[in-house]
């Protein structure tokens, strides 16, 4: 067991270092498509379209709380789930950033930590089982490390708790756009909130978070308190996945709990043009930038 663990380890240090080509998505070479364009399209469409068929024809509105079996996941296990994925996303993250400051030009290492586990893999993940942002994300991470310095500095917050306006609905290294946009993100915080950013402006609280009602793990708030003054107007006895609380909830004032697959998207929410604007485009890429070729 011993030989085998440090033979992978030897290996991924040789693949992180080594100027070896990595194919994957957005990166190596081109695809040509085994069908007409049109004909790709068009079956694209038609699938679209019978998805929103079965949707009206198989799913029946059940009233304000769907019912469905739940099985809350130990405390204990829920706990140290949370902390692994914690830190799992701040080395995942910041390793990403560092090695493609240091190493950029001989290693892929950033583009296939940020293009393909991130931007490819999670969506798989989040359907398959639940989304993992909101204990995976570096920002929430990060931020928190610096609220409980602020607060041992004798700071009661460190944002500056402004209101979110709603009216606000190369490229050398992967690792600098990673890094500016953690520093965005962060900027953002301190300004609005983490409730204000991390619901209405931070890319992947969003797009994980409405991939996530799909999975089979849901986050309950099981604090009714961390409801209050919810703008999704959640119901505070039956808060599941609602993005705003649990934003707001801490990790003892929420749960993970099982369902069965695909319930999740049964759960009353307040989606508004700017959800849709967001999710048409973004589950509609990537395209073939011409042609046939992807």
């Amino acid at each position: 067991m011993r030989v085998a663990a440090a033979a992978t380890a030897a290996w991924l240090a040789i693949s992180a270092i080594a100027p070896l080509p990595a194919t994957g998505h957005a990166l190596g070479g081109v695809f040509t498509l085994p069908v007409p364009l049109a004909l790709y399209l068009a079956g694209a469409g038609a699938v679209v379209a019978a998805s929103f068929v079965v949707a009206v024809v198989v799913v029946r509105p059940g009233g304000r709380i769907p019912h469905y079996p739940t099985r809350p996941i130990l405390p204990e296990t829920a706990r140290r789930g949370s902390l692994l994925l914690r830190w799992l996303g701040m080395v995942w993250w910041f390793g990403a950033i560092a090695i493609g400051l240091v190493i950029s030009q001989v290693s892929p290492a950033p583009a296939v930590l940020f293009w393909i586990l991130i931007w490819v893999g999670l969506p798989i993940v989040t359907v398959l089982l639940g989304n993992p942002w909101p204990s995976l994300s570096p920002f929430r991470a990060l931020f928190g490390l610096l609220e409980r310095v602020s607060r041992w500095a004798g700071f009661d917050r460190l944002d500056l708790g402004l209101r979110y306006p709603a009216v606000l609905g190369a490229p050398h290294t992967v690792a600098l756009l990673m890094g500016s946009y953690t520093v965005v993100t962060l900027i953002g915080i301190f300004l609005f909130g983490r409730v204000g950013w991390l619901r209405n402006a931070e890319l992947f609280e969003v797009y994980l978070g409405w991939f996530g009602r799909a999975g089979p793990v849901g986050r309950r708030v099981v604090q009714p308190d961390a409801c209050a003054g919810c703008a999704e107007e959640c119901d505070p006895e039956h808060c599941v996945d609602c993005p705003e609380c649990t934003a707001v909830a801490t990790s003892g004032e929420q749960r993970p709990e099982l369902r069965p697959w695909f319930t999740g998207l049964s759960e009353v929410s307040h989606a508004g043009w700017s959800d849709a604007g967001f999710i048409v485009p973004t589950t509609a890429s990537p395209r073939p930038p011409s042609g046939q070729r992807s």
